[in-house]
């Protein structure tokens, strides 16, 4: 009976070991030395969300598999990228252009596990924001928009989506309002603006507020019809892009 329970034990440790392990090889969040300098990803929620070096940010849904597919902008253009983590703290990634042509690796080996203490990517200022867990999912949900349906979720002060048929959006909480990027991938040359979002935590209320594409046109973007619930994203996720990884 000893044995027995001896043996038992030992399974149910080798399961647990297990499991942790393919946790932490599966897990994006953390700082990682990429191809395109510092790579700072936060895995929250069915995604990953971050920034890069000084030139933008990468928003992407975890598709299974370690795998994970999504946007990234750089300056005023946008992409799409596949990520998959392998080995103990390795990404074997791929970008290109949006717009088509071929892609390009896109690697990067991790330095730290855990949430980057800072992001340094969304504030139109170039200021860092400080990172603190907090998994309200005040905002939630769909809303119409001026720019079309738009279907959002919130998670330690991010708050991120996608809109329309047309391109995702990926803001921080900067103490006053949510700022961050969109991108536009119906546009020719800069597909990529800032926005300033006003929002009532109390009141659960996002109110919207200004747009600006780089280096071009700008406007507000008001939002009404908040419907609460987990939003399905439409735009996020690259066809093709985990099966195994990009055929291209």
């Amino acid at each position: 009976m000893l044995l027995k329970r001896y043996f038992l034990h030992a399974a149910a440790l080798m399961l647990s070991v297990s499991i942790c392990t393919a946790g932490y090889a599966s897990d994006f969040s953390g700082t990682w030395s990429s191809s395109f300098g510092e790579l700072r990803l936060h895995q929250t929620d069915r995604v990953i969300i971050g920034d890069y070096a000084d030139l933008g940010v990468l928003f992407g849904e975890v598709q299974g598999d370690s795998c994970a597919s999504g946007v990234f902008t750089n300056a005023g253009r946008s992409g799409e990228f596949s990520f998959r983590v392998v080995g103990e703290g390795e990404i074997l990634g791929r970008y290109r252009w949006t717009g088509g042509g071929g892609s390009q690796p896109w690697n990067a080996s991790r330095v730290t596990a855990g949430v980057p203490s800072e992001f340094k990517n969304f504030t139109r200022s170039g200021g860092s924001t400080l990172h603190i867990n907090n998994d309200n999912q005040t905002f939630s949900g769909t809303y119409g928009s001026s720019h079309g349906e738009l279907r959002l979720r919130d998670s330690d002060l991010f708050l991120y989506g996608d809109y329309a048929d047309v391109g995702i959006i990926a803001a921080r909480w900067n103490g006053l309002k949510y700022e961050g990027i969109f991108t536009n991938r119906t546009l020719n040359g800069n597909q990529v603006g800032w926005l300033a979002w006003d929002a009532d935590v109390l009141a659960r209320n996002l109110s919207g507020g200004s747009w600006a594409i780089i280096e071009g046109g700008g406007g507000q973007w008001p939002i009404s019809d908040f419907q609460p619930g987990s939003a399905e994203f439409q735009n996020v996720s690259i066809d093709g892009a985990c099966a195994p990884m990009w055929p291209f």
